[in-house]
C-alpha cells in the first residue's frame, strides 16, 4: 500500500491510470493519504489522521519527517481528569516557602554575577556573561510559574511578581500568560500550538 504525506487537506493525489504521484510537501504532517487500490473505480485516495494509522505507518511517517516516533490517541475511556487524579496531592500544594526561596535566591544571584561583571577583566567578560544570564533565567521561573498560578493563592500577588520578575527580561507579562496557557491548552498540536514549530522546508 502506497502512502502519501497530506496536510489538512489534500495535497497531492495519486493517478491511477498514469500510474504516477503529485504531490506537494505539505507544512505539517497532521493526516496521511492512503492510496486505494487500482480495483476501486473512482477512487484515487482516502485521508486518514495520522493519530488511526497503524503503528508501522505512524513509525514511516516519523521517519520521513525526522521524528523519533508518533503517538498514538488514548483511548476514549481516559480523560484528562482522570490523569490528574491518578497524580499525588501534593504536587497540587502550593508552597511559600519555595516560592519566596526562588526569589531570594534569584535575586542574590543575579546581585552576585552583575558585581561579577563589574570586577571581571575583558578577557573574563564572556564568562560573566554567561553566569549572568544563567541567573536572570530566575526571574523568567518565577514569572512562568506566575504565570501557570503555581506561586501564590493570591491572584494579585501573583500578577505583580510575574509582572516585576518579567520587568528586567524586558518582556510583558500578561500577554505572556495568555499566550503560553494557550501552548499548554494545545500542546504538542503542531499547527495550533503557539510555543514552537518545527522547521520545515
Amino acid at each position: 500500500m502506497a502512502l502519501m504525506a497530506s496536510n489538512r487537506l489534500v495535497r497531492g493525489v495519486s493517478s491511477p491510470a498514469a500510474g504516477s504521484r503529485v504531490a506537494a510537501r505539505p507544512l505539517l504532517p497532521s493526516r496521511r493519504l492512503v492510496q486505494v487500490p487500482k480495483t476501486v473505480p473512482g477512487a484515487a485516495a482516502v485521508e486518514v489522521p495520522v493519530a488511526q494509522l497503524p503503528l508501522a505507518d505512524r513509525k514511516q511517517l516519523a521517519e520521513e519527517w525526522g521524528y523519533k516516533s508518533i503517538g498514538s490517541e488514548l483511548p476514549d475511556n481516559v480523560t484528562l481528569t482522570d490523569i490528574v487524579k491518578s497524580m499525588p496531592q501534593d504536587v497540587f500544594k502550593l508552597d511559600m516557602v519555595k516560592a519566596w526561596g526562588a526569589v531570594v535566591t534569584t535575586l542574590a544571584s543575579v546581585s552576585a554575577s552583575l558585581y561579577l561583571i563589574s570586577v571581571s577583566p575583558w578577557y573574563l567578560l564572556p564568562f560573566a556573561w554567561f553566569i549572568a544570564g544563567t541567573a536572570f533565567t530566575g526571574f523568567f521561573v518565577i514569572g512562568h510559574d506566575c504565570g501557570h498560578r503555581s506561586f501564590s493563592d493570591n491572584k494579585l500577588l501573583e500578577d505583580i511578581v510575574g509582572t516585576l520578575a518579567f520587568m528586567p527580561l524586558i518582556y510583558p507579562f500578561e500577554p505572556w500568560r495568555i499566550k503560553h496557557n494557550q501552548h499548554h491548552a494545545q500542546t504538542n498540536k503542531l499547527v495550533e500550538d503557539t510555543a514552537w514549530h518545527p522547521v520545515m522546508p
